[in-house]
């Protein structure tokens, strides 16, 4: 097997990773949503997004990967946050999800 074979292997890999990682950025969001944006439940959300905007880049995924990054963004400036920042996160985490979710098939 030669590197070009391994690298296929690890992106097939990846990819097969996406549906627990999409269930698990789910289970963080409905912590959000249970505890009225808990600073817990961000940060274990942020958590999540922050690593997966780095691995989805590097096995081809930059479309994953840049909206893993916005939301990791969003989270990092969730000071004083309103209506308007919540509704855009959760427009943003349902974005992430479809992403992925195509990313799987």
């Amino acid at each position: 097997m030669d590197v070009t074979d391994k690298l296929e292997q690890l992106k097939l890999s990846y990819l097969r990773s996406l549906t627990a990682k999409s269930a698990e950025i789910n289970g963080h969001w409905q912590r959000v949503l249970d505890t009225d944006f808990g600073t817990g439940a961000l940060h274990d959300l942020k958590t999540i997004v922050h690593r997966i905007s780095g691995s989805a880049g590097m096995y081809g995924l930059g479309d994953v990967s840049a909206s893993a990054q916005r939301i990791d963004e969003q989270l990092t400036d969730a000071h004083g946050a309103d209506h308007a920042w919540r509704d855009n996160l959760q427009r943003s985490v349902e974005d992430l999800l479809k992403l992925m979710g195509r990313s799987r098939d």
